[in-house]
């Protein structure tokens, strides 16, 4: 039981980093965030299902070459208190990329062993991305 009472304070103490309350009763997390997963065949753009969209933000896709996808924001984001999430679901397929800039991501697929070898044709890969409040 005291081990029990310990975990509460503890939790109690480290949940205010996590969550914020702007007005009594409204719990909001420290961050905006954009959940999708993404699917491409042959050379096609990809093609993206929305999940969970806070930020007021869109892509467009585009295929720039074998394996080599970028997407374009409608809107700029706050490089310095934004993370990027990329992970691909496929066995035997490594992704890699990120935020090139504000206002574009860039990410690779490659296949194992070879990741010098850019692939096309994926899917289910997650996208998520959090803009912090500063």
């Amino acid at each position: 039981m005291e081990v029990f009472k310990k975990l509460v304070v503890f939790i109690s103490l480290l949940l205010p980093t996590f969550i914020s309350c702007e007005n009594e009763g409204d719990f909001t997390m420290p961050f905006k965030m954009y959940s999708s997963t993404l699917s491409q065949s042959n050379t096609d753009s990809p093609v993206e299902t929305i999940q969970l969209n806070e930020m007021d933000l869109s892509i467009t896709w585009t295929r720039v070459s074998q394996g080599v996808f970028k997407g374009s924001f409608s809107r700029a984001v706050e490089m310095g208190n934004t993370t990027v999430l990329l992970k691909n679901q496929e066995i035997n397929k490594i992704c890699t990329g990120g935020l090139k800039d504000s206002v574009t991501i860039e990410f690779k697929i490659s296949d194992i062993p070879n990741t010098a070898n850019f692939t096309d044709n994926f899917s289910n890969l997650v996208l998520e991305i959090k803009e912090y409040k500063k």
